[in-house]
This record gives C-alpha cells, structure tokens and sequence, in this order.
C-alpha cells in the first residue's frame, strides 16, 4: 500500500460522492496561503494552523467544532 499525504487523501474524498459532503478540517504547521488555497480548492472546511501552545489548540479545536 503506498503512503499518501493529507492533500492526496483529501482530493481522494472529494472526488468520491460518497464522502463529498463530509466536512474535512485541515489542521496544519503551514500557513503558506499556497496550501491554503490548495486544500480549500480539494475541499477543504475549514483550513486551521496549528496554534504553538496547548491552551491555544484546545481553544481552536473548541471553534472548529462549532464550526
């Protein structure tokens, strides 16, 4: 079995009807506005960057799900 990347798996669900309406969170390191734009165009909902401390990540996880 090959290993696939996040962007690869994420076009894999998008492009399948089945999984097409399942709102995929994109938590990442890169704030690169290239990935941004990538896996907002693969389907992405939402787009997040990893906050650098515990408390932070707790919160944002907190607004995804209410999301």
């Amino acid at each position: 079995m090959t290993v696939k990347n996040g962007r690869e798996v994420l076009g894999g669900l998008n492009s399948n009807p089945r999984y097409r309406s399942i709102p995929v969170v994109i938590l990442t390191s890169s704030d690169s506005l290239q990935d941004v734009d990538l896996c907002y165009d693969l389907g992405a909902k939402p787009y997040a960057v990893k906050p650098p401390s515990l408390s932070e990540l707790t919160q944002a996880t907190n607004r995804i799900e209410e999301y």
